[in-house]
């Protein structure tokens, strides 16, 4: 979303609401009351918000949000601390005249305008991932570069601190040797760059579109040859050791099972083995992920194969059973009308069959699996077996697979006509 000029940001609820909040402002000192909701300083000056001051001020902040940072390249933090000073410039440590009051709301407005109309900065996030083969990095995929942190790359986070930062320079060069270098050697990151307009936002948006990338990736997981290990977004950081498993029983012996082993890890390096029509989806996939802006089918074809890859990742059958068929849903039922369980078995049947025999008893398969999913969603039924979860898994991985590559889809860009194409093949 481009960004606003000035005479297009349209501030006149703010200067309502500033007028408001001075008329009806409270600048006592006493924060014991019970009337009193909220509390603000700003340099020594204190406000006190009521509990219905306090509702309005959300909404206010909400407002603006969806008005001024719709593309969501400001974060709510930011945007809550520049309504905040505009307001305290506004009241002051005193209460002014009417012509004083309106020079204040002048100001405060033209200022506000300015920092959010300030030009966008190049924000470079290094977010840690959990479940890549370190042998097969660096690599790159879709904007996003997976590697892992070595000397190099603490030597050029030291040279950007000596570049730009002119106070206690050797102070952050200590922290970065003593802390951060031992912590972040051998991490393995995914390092994505986007304009944002304050770090908060930056943050948020990097983590958005790296988790749009692995779960893509991990689409293609299964795809692999000698390769079922997934990626993830490793917050609370990666399970370190092994597990022993032990048997007790009543009469004091017991039994231990091996170390369980560590588990598969993705390897970029196995996309070269991906069959041709895999490796096909896969750089469409890419392509779509690099786009800046998409149709609502290619929005919809990166959303199936996200659930698809979000199914190969899950822990539970319960969870790929689920996740496998809302992939399915979500790309072969754009309308989300009509009889959908049958619907969508003669979808799956038409394009996975390749005679009436296969189409039939493809049917009768995904009309059980989906069933089995409403009983899962509606009776919280926890029984799925390994071969539904299998099962499910393939439909959503060949079936999307497939559509991805088809090149009367990729000249379809609404989703009626989507649902047209659908409808006429599985009419043939």
């Amino acid at each position: 979303m481009p960004k606003p000029r000035r005479s297009q940001m349209d501030l006149s609820f703010l200067r309502t609401y500033l007028e408001e909040f001075a008329a009806n402002v409270n600048r006592e000192q006493d924060s014991d009351q019970d009337d009193y909701a909220t509390f603000w300083s700003r340099k020594g000056n204190s406000l006190h918000l009521s509990h219905q001051e306090t509702l309005e001020y959300r909404r206010l902040l909400k407002h603006s949000m969806k008005r001024l940072a719709s593309n969501e390249d400001m974060s709510e933090k930011a945007l809550d601390t520049a309504l905040k000073d505009a307001i305290f410039s506004v009241v002051g440590d005193r209460a002014p005249d009417a012509e004083e009051l309106k020079c204040r709301i002048d100001e405060a407005l033209v200022e506000f305008r300015n920092r959010l109309q300030a030009e966008p900065e190049e924000f470079e996030c290094w977010i840690p991932i959990a479940g890549a083969d370190p042998k097969s990095l660096p690599a790159t995929f879709a904007l996003t570069d997976f590697r892992a942190i070595d000397d190099t790359d603490i030597d050029r986070l030291k040279n950007i601190v000596r570049t730009k930062h002119t106070a206690d320079v050797q102070g952050k060069l200590d922290h970065i040797e003593r802390y951060l270098a031992p912590e972040l050697l051998g991490t393995i990151v995914a390092i994505h760059r986007v304009p944002a307009r304050d770090q908060d936002a930056g943050l948020m948006l990097a983590e958005r579109a790296v988790l749009e990338s692995i779960e893509c990736l991990n689409f293609f997981a299964e795809m692999m040859p000698y390769n079922r290990g997934t990626l993830s977004m490793a917050r609370n950081g990666p399970p370190s050791g092994t597990v022993t498993s032990l048997t007790l029983a009543s009469e004091g012996s017991f039994a231990t099972e091996p170390k369980a082993k560590l588990p598969w890890t993705y390897s970029f390096d196995r996309h070269a083995e991906l069959t041709p029509s895999a490796a096909k989806a896969l750089v469409r996939v890419e392509s779509l992920l690099t786009k800046k802006r998409r149709t609502n089918v290619e929005e919809l074809l990166l959303r199936a194969v996200r659930w698809s890859g979000r199914a190969a990742a899950a822990e539970t059958p319960e969870d790929t059973l689920l996740y496998s068929i809302i992939a399915l849903e979500s790309l072969l039922l754009p309308s989300g009308s009509g009889e959908l369980s049958f619907r969508l078995s003669r979808l799956v049947a038409r394009v996975l069959g390749k005679d009436q025999d296969t189409r039939f008893q493809l049917a009768k398969d995904v009309v059980r699996l989906y069933d089995l999913r409403s009983k899962v969603v509606h009776d919280g039924r926890i029984e799925v077996t390994e071969g539904d979860k299998d099962q499910a898994s393939v439909f959503a991985l060949e079936v999307i697979a497939r559509i991805v590559n088809d090149e009367e889809v990729a000249q379809t860009t609404k989703l009626n006509g989507l649902q047209d194409v659908f409808d006429y093949r599985v009419a043939e």
